[in-house]
C-alpha cells in the first residue's frame, strides 16, 4: 500500500530509460521498493536493507526479488547515489504526498 501511495512513477520511469553501463543490474522499481522498505522497517544501514531481504521473503517478493538474486550493499549505494543524481524529481514526488 505503501509503494502505490507514493507518486514515483515519473522519476522511475525516468531512471529506467536511463542508459546503465556495465552489466544490466537489479530493476529500478525493485531497488526503490527495496529502500523504501528499509525505511518501513527501519533499516538503519543499507547492509540492515539487505539483511531484510535476505531474512524476509515477503519482503523480498514484494520487492521482486528471488532468494538467490538479492542486492548487495553495494548495489544499494550505487542506485542510492543515482537518486541523489534526480533529487529534484525525488522532491517533486515527496511534495506531492501533501
Amino acid at each position: 500500500m505503501v509503494l502505490e501511495a507514493i507518486p514515483a512513477e515519473g522519476w522511475i520511469a525516468t531512471l529506467e530509460r536511463e542508459r546503465w553501463t556495465g552489466r544490466k543490474g537489479y530493476p529500478v522499481r525493485g531497488m526503490w521498493s527495496a529502500l523504501i522498505a528499509g525505511v518501513l522497517r527501519q533499516a538503519e544501514t543499507l547492509a540492515d536493507v539487505e539483511r531484510l531481504l535476505k531474512r524476509d521473503t515477503d519482503t523480498r517478493l514484494v520487492c521482486g526479488f528471488s532468494a538467490d538474486n538479492i542486492p548487495s550493499q553495494d548495489a544499494l549505494t550505487r542506485f542510492l547515489k543515482k537518486l541523489v543524481e534526480y533529487d529534484d524529481l525525488l522532491e517533486k514526488c515527496f511534495t506531492r504526498l501533501e
